[in-house]
């Protein structure tokens, strides 16, 4: 379990992150959802460490979170953050060679083949091969990480439709393997079928919080939060309008 405590992030004076509180139990699939600018994904890097934590907690399983907590999770990025002057296979063995066998890797490249195609791709440098192949890449290694704890950020971006089924299948299998998965999108319809909880950002607060049931429409919520402002405003226009459109008629009349 993570629990996020009056989390707070300053991004050169500007309030990011505003005393967020959040807790992501085990075995659940969270939606984060939000507009850009949200602070959706300054949030996960601020998670990972990669920003400092202006104010607030972060604890995991009721500890601080260190070291060998980061190894039990894992962030898959939008931008496949990968080391691109590397060739896939010089990678591979870095991030396994050490603490794995060679016949380990093996077996794993063997099992996944109908994900990401090592034997293609192992000789080529990481920069040169497309986009969609980075992601499949990422979730390769992600698979062999075997973390509890997974972070999606619009993990659908730069793939293809086949390519995406691959990626929900893959979703759809951590689940029953009860891993905790956060997933990060504005796509709301493509996540919806995996999510038990709904989180909604908005200019760097939480503004919903809440375990989903059968019977609601995310996307129904999503822009009842999200837009709820912007519909006030827009209901005080037409107000305004209707009020100006009368006293004009009235203006016209009178001058008849």
């Amino acid at each position: 379990m993570i629990k996020v405590e009056n989390l707070t992030k300053v991004i050169k004076k500007k309030v990011i992150l505003n005393k967020l509180n959040l807790v992501f139990e085990d075995n659940k699939t969270y939606g984060i959802l939000g507009n850009n600018g949200a602070g959706k994904t300054t949030f996960i890097k601020t998670l990972f460490n990669e920003y400092k934590v202006n104010a607030g907690n972060i604890t995991f399983n009721n500890n601080k979170l260190s070291k060998d907590d980061y190894k039990k999770m894992y962030f898959f990025t939008e931008n496949n953050e990968l080391p691109i002057d590397l060739k896939v296979n010089e990678y591979i063995n870095y991030l396994f060679g050490i603490s794995d066998s060679q016949k380990k890797i093996d077996d794993y490249i063997k099992k996944l083949e109908w994900l990401f195609d090592y034997n293609k791709y192992k000789n080529i440098l990481i920069k040169k091969i497309s986009a969609g192949e980075k992601k499949k890449l990422t979730l390769f290694i992600m698979l062999i990480l075997d973390p509890e704890i997974i972070f999606f950020d619009e993990p659908t971006a730069n793939l293809d439709e086949v390519n995406k089924i691959i990626l929900f299948k893959t979703i759809e299998l951590l689940k029953q393997q009860n891993k905790t998965l956060i997933i990060i999108s504005h796509l709301i319809e493509e996540i919806k079928p995996f999510l038990d909880h709904i989180i909604i950002f908005k200019d760097g607060e939480i503004v919903y919080n809440k375990s989903l049931s059968k019977n609601d429409d995310v996307k129904e919520i999503y822009h009842q939060y999200l837009f709820e402002n912007k519909t006030n405003e827009n209901n005080k226009n037409n107000v305004l309008i209707d009020e100006i459109d009368s006293k004009m008629k009235g203006f016209f009349s009178d001058e008849n």
